[in-house]
């Protein structure tokens, strides 16, 4: 897993001979230059950043203003000083600021990419998981209240996420400088990623709203709505499976000799009764099996279901706040109905058909 190390300094040779000398490092992490403090924030908004490096004197925003930043909004990443200024006074705001080292110019470039290393690896000093289920880390993290900052990066995306916990609750979440409850959403819609976890937590204040289970279900629905619209939008596209089988029937419906009548789908036999009771599918945009879409929150809604003791979940009407909502019921096996309707739907007597 390589990580990204930003140097700030506003001497380019300095920026230069740095960036050649750990090049030898780039299967670990790779190096990013900003000239001044203003500079490392627009870098710091769009890339995640393990480690800054900087100098003291600079135009802009100087060293100082950039590490009382750092502490502010990225208080996880740790900051390592160089300066000319060796002065005990200056040293001293400098660690006292939250800087995790010091060094004097001129430098060692060796000491520097041994200061570097031990500061990576402090990032994954409570192991590396790979493949894993992210809902259920977490869960063991609340449950074993422990403290603990935990990077995340999504294998399909490549994106990056913080999560940070204090005794077991979720502080903050953080991609790049989004942070609180929309991050924390986008981290946890995130399959299988890979984790680094690091066996401390920088965050002092608490930045999330609501407690651990309410933001995994609100993210699981976000993520499923995802899809779900994804899929809507697909399947208003007639495939060529679907046309095929269109014509199949009006050929058997137009042909003089009587035939075997075809074996109905699920989602056919839902359709045909929906019919029967709205006549003319008045509100009702499309009705169709899926087995991909809805997972999560089906998995949640049937986990509630065993958890009050009210029985097999049968059907639900999902508000998109948007021209077309949905109705979803369980098929057979993984499938499940989903009934695309607009505003003019009778939504509850579907919902009571399906129900009973």
């Amino acid at each position: 897993m390589r990580r990204n190390v930003l140097i700030v300094d506003d001497d380019q040779v300095l920026r230069h001979l740095v960036t050649k000398h750990l090049a030898r490092y780039e299967d670990t992490f790779i190096v990013l230059t900003a000239e001044d403090g203003m500079n490392a924030i627009q870098i710091l908004k769009n890339k995640p950043i393990s480690l800054v490096i900087t100098d003291l004197q600079m135009p802009k925003m100087d060293g100082f203003g950039l590490l009382a930043h750092l502490s502010a909004n990225y208080p996880d990443i740790p900051v390592l000083i160089i300066t000319a200024y060796d002065k005990p006074a200056t040293k001293q705001k400098a660690l006292q600021g939250g800087a995790a080292g010091y060094i004097k110019k001129p430098f060692d470039n060796e000491e520097l990419s041994r200061r570097i290393l031990e500061i990576l690896n402090k990032e994954l000093e409570g192991g590396t998981l790979h493949n894993v289920s992210l809902e259920t880390f977490i869960q063991l993290v609340e449950m074993e209240q422990k403290t603990c900052t935990i990077r995340v990066i999504d294998k399909a995306s490549g994106n990056k996420g913080v999560l940070f916990f204090k005794d077991g609750e979720l502080l903050n979440a953080r991609i790049n400088d989004v942070q609180g409850n929309s991050a924390a959403y986008e981290i946890f819609s995130w399959d299988k990623p890979t984790l680094a976890i690091e066996n401390d937590c920088a965050q002092k204040n608490k930045n999330i709203e609501g407690d651990l289970q309410g933001i995994l279900l609100e993210a699981m629905r976000l993520k499923d709505e995802s899809a779900a619209k994804k899929a809507i939008t697909s399947s208003k596209m007639p495939s060529k499976k679907s046309t095929d089988i269109n014509k199949q029937r009006s050929k058997e419906t137009s042909s003089s000799f009587k035939k075997e009548a075809p074996i109905l789908s699920h989602a056919e036999i839902i359709k045909d009764k929906i019919e029967k009771l709205v006549g003319d599918r008045r509100g009702i945009e499309d009705i169709y099996e899926d087995s991909t879409a809805w997972n999560g929150l089906m998995e949640q809604f049937k986990e509630m279901g065993n958890r009050f003791d009210a029985g097999d979940f049968k059907v639900c009407f999902f508000d998109t706040n948007d021209t077309s909502d949905f109705i979803i019921a369980p098929g057979i096996g993984n499938e499940k109905i989903i009934i695309t309707v607009n505003h003019q739907c009778p939504r509850d007597r579907i919902i009571q058909v399906l129900g009973e």
